[in-house]
């Protein structure tokens, strides 16, 4: 079910990054899981859709996001672990103001419930309901930019805690813009200062939100191609960061660029996880960087962690039908 690929690592100053499958990461170098303190998934950029509309793709051939998602969840149930954080992007796409929105989401809650384990969402830029100009939809409109998306998942930002552990999921994507550009609103940095201001400065600390407090996923993908794809960071990280700084941010879960990364950053001892796609890139069309999978994050009693890149199979499930070769680059 797992599928190795080759490990490619980089190393920018302070900072590790790795592509890898079915590798650990340890900060202890431990690999016995019987001394997991817990487990939990990272699953992100689901993409969710009925039926693809892709016409690279072969007619003929069989093809479902939806049985893919099934695949990741059922993957995720046989290993077991306490709970799984989806990163966003649910579904795609609602920013255009479709009149198949809700059966998007709707559709995502049904195959949601095949997780048996909490789960806790993340809203994606995908996910903003009628935020792009071409939509046509007022602003005034009750489910306009993330007010649909908390009709059918609850609030856009919250916390919750496990096992000593603070997890706190951000909205990180505030606007329709293209590339979309990342913030968080004053309203939501209020309530994140008093949220910390209850948080024991010695607890551990991870936050999980869509678009990149770090990533140097551009500065790679860019090298000998000038033409590269641009992907915008959160505008205010440098104020976010700046907020947990006499505090224990351990961990930082990230979705939106489609790629895996690992990157430690000493100064503020975190490190900051990247967690692929589940829909592979180019979106449910390929697999440019690596296998569609997910994160298995272990927690140690220690409270340090390691990771696992789990690849769920579905490179082994669509082979290589006529056409696709094409697709992979």
């Amino acid at each position: 079910m797992r599928k190795n690929i080759q490990n490619l690592c980089v190393k920018i100053i302070f900072c590790s990054v790795c592509f890898l499958s079915c590798t650990v990461h340890d900060d202890v170098r431990n690999n016995d899981r019987k001394s997991d303190k817990f487990s939990f998934f990272f699953m992100t950029d689901v993409h969710l859709q009925a039926n693809h509309n892709y016409r690279e793709l072969p007619l003929e051939y069989e093809y479902s996001p939806v049985r893919a998602f099934s695949m990741a969840i059922d993957t995720a149930n046989q290993m077991g672990g306490d709970f799984a954080i989806i990163g966003g992007d649910m579904v795609f796409d609602v920013t255009r103001g479709q009149e198949h929105a809700d059966s998007l989401f709707q559709l995502y809650v049904n195959v949601r419930g095949k997780f048996n384990m909490p789960v806790y969402d993340v809203i994606g830029n995908h996910d903003l309901f009628g935020v792009h100009e071409v939509s046509g939809v007022s602003t005034e409109n009750p489910d306009y930019n993330h007010r649909m998306y908390e009709r059918y998942l609850g609030d856009s930002y919250y916390s919750f805690e496990h096992k000593g552990w603070h997890f706190i999921v951000l909205n990180s994507v505030s606007d329709g813009n293209e590339p979309p550009e990342g913030s968080l609103h004053d309203k939501q940095l209020e309530w994140l200062q008093e949220l910390l201001n209850r948080i024991d400065k010695e607890a551990p600390i991870a936050i999980a939100l869509h678009i990149p407090l770090v990533s140097v996923r551009n500065q790679i993908r860019s090298i000998g191609n000038e033409n590269s794809e641009s992907y915008t960071a959160v505008l205010n990280k440098n104020e976010i960061l700046d907020m947990f700084k006499n505090h224990n941010l351990k961990l930082v879960l990230q979705g939106h660029v489609h790629y895996v990364e690992d990157i430690y950053v000493h100064e503020i001892n975190t490190r900051f996880l990247s967690g692929g796609a589940i829909a592979g890139r180019p979106t449910w069309r390929g697999f440019r960087y690596g296998p569609p999978g997910f994160l298995a994050i272990n927690i140690k009693e220690d409270d340090s962690f390691s990771w696992e890149f789990i690849d769920y199979g579905w490179m082994n499930v669509i082979g290589q039908p006529s056409g696709w070769e094409s697709l992979r680059r």
